[in-house]
């Protein structure tokens, strides 16, 4: 995309909602100066991190496991999910804000991912209480074989974000989860043609949804 289509696709998206093309801009109004100052009793009423899910290893905030496809990510965040899910301590480690876990897969099938659940749940051999409270704990949906992005390109060729997360903030609100997982992330985007930007874009859909989260807490 060369400026000549940056700036015409500009121009017609500024007609086609009423306004003129020099009025279109991409960034917000800078508050006033008031708002912008902070205090000795916002500084000490200010949390040093996010709500804690697992004593020093995993926060309410947006995170990612790394990898090459293969070696087992999916699988962790399987094992990961129980521990929250039953309060076992997870590593040695606490867990501070037990909850439900919502898995949204878009490369592996339900069926596979709860396969792999009971293999989970029998090696660490659970009662069948136990069990139970897993599959009413650990939610899982398939949008394999569909698209269902967090993040799109709009006609200006800018990345932007979608109404999923909005969304998945309305169909959890009465009961939010503590802990979401989008599996792969590179799904949920606009892929790698846009790599930085999609990132970013994917961390401030994420984090709509953290911050949702904590306010429904």
């Amino acid at each position: 995309m060369d400026n000549e289509d940056r700036k015409r696709w500009s121009a017609e998206y500024a007609r086609a909602n009423g306004r003129d093309s020099e009025t279109t801009r991409s960034y917000l109004d800078i508050p006033p100066l008031e708002e912008l100052r902070i205090s000795l009793p916002d500084l000490r009423a200010a949390p040093l991190t996010p709500a804690c899910i697992v004593d020093a290893y995993l926060f309410a905030d947006v995170g990612a496991i790394p990898g090459p496809g293969g070696t087992g990510k999916t699988t962790l965040f399987l094992f990961e999910s129980v521990h929250i899910v039953l309060v076992r301590r997870l590593y040695g480690l606490e867990v501070r804000t037990p909850g439900t876990v919502v898995i949204v897969t878009a490369e592996d099938r339900k069926d596979i991912l709860m396969a792999r659940l009971l293999r989970i749940m029998e090696a660490m051999g659970l009662s069948q209480e136990e069990q139970v409270r897993v599959c009413t704990g650990v939610l899982i949906w398939d949008v394999s074989g569909s698209t269902c992005r967090l993040t799109e390109l709009d006609r200006q060729g800018n990345v932007v974000l979608t109404g999923l997360a909005d969304s998945i903030v309305e169909r959890f609100r009465d009961e939010p989860p503590v802990l979401m997982g989008l599996d792969p992330a590179v799904s949920f985007g606009i892929g790698e043609r846009i790599v930085n930007d999609n990132e970013h874009s994917l961390i401030l859909a994420g984090a709509s949804c953290a911050d949702s989260a904590a306010a429904y807490d």
